[in-house]
């Protein structure tokens, strides 16, 4: 009975692991895709001021919709706000004050497609 009780938990230990690997996955996929280093360069430069745990910009006290763009990991959580606002729409950074470049945002772009299969299942 112990032996058949010690087996079942490592089982379910097991598909816990494999359920939130499979949560996470996104974000790794993300983060390993092709330009992903050029866009975090970019976000750094450019987005961290205000998307920070402790943002530096001048009266900005908590980053903005408490979106955080400080590591790989919220880069990378965060990759369709970034494609979408900063490399589709150009609402970010606000009125370019930061400047990201045209080139720039093509290189966001590229990123998130590279991530996402250049599907539309990533925007969703």
């Amino acid at each position: 009975m112990a032996r058949w009780f010690s087996r079942s938990s490592n089982r379910g230990a097991s598909r816990m692991n494999r359920s939130s690997n499979r949560l996470a996955l996104p974000a790794t996929n993300r983060a390993a895709a092709e330009g992903f280093e050029d866009v975090q360069n970019i976000v750094l430069g450019s987005c961290l001021m205000c998307h920070a745990r402790e943002p530096f910009w001048e009266g900005i006290r908590q980053a903005p919709k408490d979106v955080l763009l400080e590591t790989p990991n919220d880069i990378a959580r965060q990759a369709r706000q970034i494609y979408l606002q900063a490399g589709v729409s150009r609402a970010m950074p606000p009125a370019n004050l930061t400047y990201i470049s045209d080139k720039d945002r093509v290189k966001i772009v590229k990123w998130f497609r590279a991530a996402t299969g250049n599907s539309i299942a990533g925007l969703l």
